[in-house]
């Protein structure tokens, strides 16, 4: 329930963060969002023990689900929109894979870098959450210059047409860009 607000912000604003790659190109909100979500990560190290909910986890936690929010459409649009139609499904596995990589790898590392490898089950996290937080904001951080460095501005996301109930899941002008 603490991370509720994560998931309603990504189902309420992806769509619309989607429409606006196509705009734009993938690079403006793939950049912008890692900084985002290392605002909201940042904010979580207000969750201390005698705090609220609402003063210390739910402004972080909103903050880094607006962050994802701007990231995660635009990303997964331009993965797609860099291959051919007939590899979409490849790309998609490839990008669903390094997400699951990514976040295995921060959970086997980060406790480690955090101090966080000796505390055993029930005991409270102590500064190494702060920590934690603060490592995973510079990540973020990091991602969001990787992208304005690396993410070409010209590059459109182009969308392609769905079938129409009279098209044949195999008709051609499903598979033509506009």
């Amino acid at each position: 329930m603490a991370t509720l607000p994560i998931t309603v912000l990504m189902l309420l604003l992806s769509g619309r963060m989607g429409a606006l790659a196509q705009r734009t190109g993938p690079r403006l909100p793939m950049t912008v969002g890692p900084f985002c979500c290392a605002a909201g990560l940042a904010l979580l190290t207000r969750a201390v023990p005698g705090s609220s909910y609402v003063t210390g986890v739910l402004p972080g936690v909103a903050v880094f689900g607006l962050g994802l929010s701007i990231t995660v459409a635009p990303l997964t649009s331009a993965v797609l929109a860099s291959v051919a139609p007939e590899h979409g499904g490849v790309a998609s596995g490839v990008n669903n894979a390094i997400s699951r990589l990514a976040g295995l790898v921060a959970v086997a590392v980060l406790p480690l870098i955090a101090g966080l490898s000796h505390i055993g089950a029930g005991a409270a996290l102590g500064p190494g959450f702060a920590t934690a937080m603060l490592v995973s904001a510079v990540v973020c951080a990091f991602g969001g210059v990787l992208a304005w460095s690396t993410i070409d501005r010209a590059t459109a996301v182009r969308s392609l047409p769905l079938p129409g109930v009279n098209h044949a899941c195999q008709d051609p002008c499903t598979s033509r860009s506009r």
